[in-house]
């Protein structure tokens, strides 16, 4: 398993304050890469940077896309985004 500090992490909320309190959290953790977006139009272009994890808000919603699900499945069917979890492996959990 991969060093949650060593992974690249994408915030995605249309809430600036919401935006710096999960990169601080991360930054609590010892995770410094991070990039913002507020939209998902911002999010697609982000996330053709080889991001890691991407952490959203699950009910924004924008002009680009009606939902975060929306969103979530179109850069996970666009492979840009890592693929979901299998039922067989359960997502990490960090502490």
């Amino acid at each position: 398993m991969s060093n949650p500090a060593d992974l690249k992490y994408l915030i995605v909320d249309d809430f600036s304050t919401m935006r710096r309190i999960v990169r601080g959290l991360l930054k609590e953790m010892g995770c410094n890469n991070a990039e913002e977006a507020e939209d998902g139009a911002v999010a697609l272009a982000a996330s053709n940077r080889r991001i890691s994890i991407i952490v959203m808000n699950r009910d924004a919603e924008d002009r680009l896309f009606r939902t975060a699900p929306e969103l979530a499945q179109t850069l996970i069917a666009d492979d840009l985004a890592p693929p979901a979890p299998s039922a067989s492996s359960p997502p990490p959990i960090v502490r």
